[in-house]
């Protein structure tokens, strides 16, 4: 298939489900963080592609299990929705049902139509990065609403070449 031939296709209509974080009544107060427990992951843990153990939050598994929204799994795709817009990251296994907060993201694409890494790389591409500047919101705090990112428009056939997706 020619590039020219590439067709493309929003987040919402692939098959992907999608969760924020929680808000509001919700959301842990800063004396529920604790030491050690399940990992609540920010924005600023997203390093590299990956999670970084460093400045990881905590909360306890009471807590985690009254949050109903952004439990994750291995191998989901998170993207930083406020602030610093765009920043992804692979769920490794270690981080599978830990919990997020209301800057990220979580895309969790049914592997046996979307690889998830593929799915990775796209949101590193040049053109996808054009499309999270065209559909932010705010001014003193950038933001990407789910109703925008599912606007989002990927390729719709994995390519083997990463140099290849930046393109994208």
């Amino acid at each position: 298939m020619s590039k020219n031939m590439i067709q493309w296709l929003e987040i919402g209509d692939l098959d992907i489900h999608i969760s924020d974080g929680n808000y509001s009544s919700k959301y842990p107060r800063s004396e529920e963080f604790i030491e050690s427990g399940v990992p609540f992951i920010r924005a600023n843990n997203l390093v590299n592609k990956s999670i970084s153990d460093e400045e990881m939050y905590f909360i306890s598994p009471q807590k985690h299990g009254l949050l109903k929204k952004g439990h994750l799994k291995t191998n989901d795709v998170l993207i930083s929705t406020r602030g610093d817009l765009g920043k992804v990251a692979l769920v490794p296994k270690r981080y599978n049902d830990s919990n997020i907060n209301a800057q990220l993201v979580l895309l969790r694409p049914n592997p046996h139509k979307i690889d998830p890494l593929y799915l990775l790389y796209c949101f590193e591409g040049d053109r996808v990065k054009g499309q999270i500047s065209q559909l932010q919101t705010g001014t003193a705090l950038k933001q990407l609403p789910v109703g925008n990112l599912k606007r989002i428009k990927i390729p719709s056939h994995p390519s083997k070449n990463s140099e290849e997706l930046r393109q994208f």
